[in-house]
């Protein structure tokens, strides 16, 4: 078996010296450069999300081919094995950041923590809020990568965040989540912060 490569971007020819923590392209700017089929690769240090808003295709992974077709969003963490073969109509775009940045998401939260341990395939529904806003982040996040505004810095991350909560969320919504234990247990925990905002510069008793 020959080794699976790992690389920053797929086949980067720089040298990938380049600093980036994030990074954004539309998928068929790669893609069509290696006639549409991506083969195995990782990224160690690196996750992805994929926004497909035309086309289809499959992706190989370590739990075998998975099929998909847009509006879809495909999550992939870091180091996990991935290929794909994309339809010649495929159109979106590839947002690229450095795991460091979904390490500290997931642990303040659980339920991202779950979603990130494995490659995802989240259908987009049209209409769908939490969708939406996926749709919304990445596209602005593309257009503020390839930008100049001033501040465009100080967007990224917020709006990173944010397309990972929507991808939580609208992957929930596609699988029927049921609130149980671990619902309760978070909503618990958000009052919990919402009082120590609220109060920390009050004296209060524990039993508050």
């Amino acid at each position: 078996m020959r080794p699976i490569p790992s690389y920053r971007l797929y086949r980067e020819k720089s040298g990938e010296s380049g600093d980036f923590w994030i990074h954004s392209e539309t998928i068929p700017e790669r893609s069509h450069l290696h006639e549409w089929e991506i083969s195995p690769h990782r990224h160690d240090s690196f996750f992805q999300i994929f926004c497909l808003h035309t086309g289809k295709g499959e992706i190989d992974g370590d739990d075998g081919t998975q099929r998909f077709s847009a509006p879809c969003a495909i999550f992939i963490p870091p180091g996990a094995v991935h290929g794909f073969r994309w339809s010649r109509d495929a159109d979106g775009l590839v947002v690229t950041a450095l795991g460091d940045r979904l390490r500290s998401l997931a642990a303040a939260d659980r339920q991202l923590a779950a979603f990130a341990a494995a490659t995802r395939i989240v259908a987009l529904a049209p209409g769908n809020a939490d969708a939406s806003l996926v749709t919304d982040c990445v596209n602005k996040l593309h257009r503020e990568l390839s930008g100049r505004a001033s501040c465009r810095l100080l967007l990224l991350e917020p709006l990173m965040t944010a397309a990972l909560v929507g991808l939580v969320r609208a992957g929930d919504a596609a699988a029927g989540a049921e609130s149980g234990p671990d619902d309760r247990d978070r909503r618990r925990t958000e009052m919990l912060a919402t009082l120590v905002a609220a109060h920390f510069r009050e004296r209060r008793p524990v039993r508050f």
